[in-house]
């Protein structure tokens, strides 16, 4: 008896593939801390290598996990099935995702307490008032 084939939703078109594509790529993080690397790495001659680094690892990377997931239609836990020596893959994307998304999250929190106490504590700033 073999399990039902269950349907998965696809994209309807490629521009839906390259907006969903780029919002998984590029992250707070991105924003964030990329200025700052190349600030503290020697600028220009940091992004050279950051740029060469990113095409050649960071691209091919994201393109076997994606024609992975497209070709077998499984998700990220187990699209690695396909060997038994990957079989923890699958389990160390899903926890480094959600240390990830832990840190961000407390990142966003102190960004969001420091609007709040700015709001509050200081009384000449020009948006305190509604003149």
């Amino acid at each position: 008896m073999s399990e039902p084939e269950v349907s998965r939703e696809k994209f309807t078109n490629k521009f839906e593939y390259f907006l969903t594509s780029l919002s998984y790529a590029v992250g707070l993080g991105n924003v964030w801390r990329f200025p700052y690397l190349c600030y503290s790495n020697g600028g220009g001659s940091f992004f050279i290598p950051y740029l060469l680094s990113l095409a050649l690892i960071g691209f091919s990377f994201f393109v076997l996990e994606s024609s992975m997931g497209q070709y077998s239609s499984e998700g990220p836990m187990t699209v690695w099935k396909i060997s038994p020596m990957f079989k923890g893959i699958g389990v160390a994307m899903f926890v480094m995702n959600t240390y990830v998304g832990i840190y961000y999250n407390i990142i966003v929190a102190w960004a969001i307490y420091f609007i709040y106490a700015t709001f509050t504590a200081l009384p000449g700033v020009p948006w305190s008032t509604c003149d």
